[in-house]
Formats: C-alpha cells, sequence, structure tokens
C-alpha cells in the first residue's frame, strides 16, 4: 500500500498491478461472467471438459485484454499508451486489473488465474494449455 502512496509522476516507469476485488469492480464482474461460463459450460457436458472450459475462459482474458496477440510489437506500444493514460487518469503507479484493457503476457496470465482461481481445471495439462492460449493466441 505504501507504493500506493507515492505522488505520481507522469515520466515515472514504475508500476504495479493491484488484485482487489473489494475495490475492482471491473475484475469482479468479469470474474462473474467466467464464473457463468463456467457453470454453462459444464451444464451441456457431464463429460471431461477441461480443454473446452480452458479455451473458453482464455478466449475471455484475451478479448478483455486488447484480443489475440497478432503483432507482439503493436501490442506493446498500445499497452504502454494505455498504461501511461491509465496512470495519469488515476494518479497513480497502482493499476487496478481489472482496469487494464490492454495486457501483456504477466498482464492476461494473472487475469486468467485471478477470475477463474474457484472454478478453472487445476490439472496441469490444462494449466500450460491455458497459458499457451492466453499469451500465444493467434
Amino acid at each position: 500500500m505504501e507504493l500506493q502512496a507515492l505522488p505520481f509522476s507522469h515520466g515515472a516507469k514504475t508500476e504495479a498491478v493491484l488484485v482487489n476485488k473489494a475495490l475492482d469492480s471491473e475484475l469482479v464482474a468479469l470474474e462473474q461472467k467466467a464464473f457463468i461460463m463456467t457453470v454453462e459450460i459444464r451444464s451441456k457436458n457431464s463429460e471431461f471438459v477441461g480443454r473446452t472450459l480452458v479455451q473458453t475462459l482464455a478466449n475471455l482474458v484475451s478479448n478483455y485484454m486488447g484480443g489475440p496477440v497478432v503483432d507482439p510489437e503493436s501490442m506493446l506500444l498500445k499497452y504502454r499508451n494505455m498504461s501511461s493514460a491509465l496512470r495519469a487518469a488515476i494518479r497513480s503507479a497502482v493499476i487496478p486489473l481489472g482496469q487494464l484493457k490492454v495486457g501483456l503476457a504477466r498482464h492476461r496470465a494473472l487475469l486468467f488465474k485471478v477470475s477463474n482461481k474457484s472454478h478453472c481445471c487445476q490439472q496441469s495439462e490444462a494449466h500450460y494449455f491455458c497459458y499457451y492460449q492466453i499469451c500465444h493466441k493467434q
């Protein structure tokens, strides 16, 4: 919380992503959407739904974070522009995760983990597949 208390500087490169569901209504809304999608997928198929579920949730995160990464350099530029504008708007280097609308691999992986923690398949194969889909989607 000390980082939040620091005065904001437009030139500062320091940035932190905050996961706080009590203060981040957009993150809570995404988590609820993920939960509903999970329930729907599981109700339609009583068989193993791991791959379908992970793919669906990975798509949700990818779309929320600016879509598939086709050109990494372009995505990095979009992220930097969005991040600078957001930090200036909230006057802080601490950015709530739910407010990030463009994200790099680390942001996408964190968002997937946080928004799907209670209902995502916990198998390591599913986690690898999930990481691949979020970070390297064509």
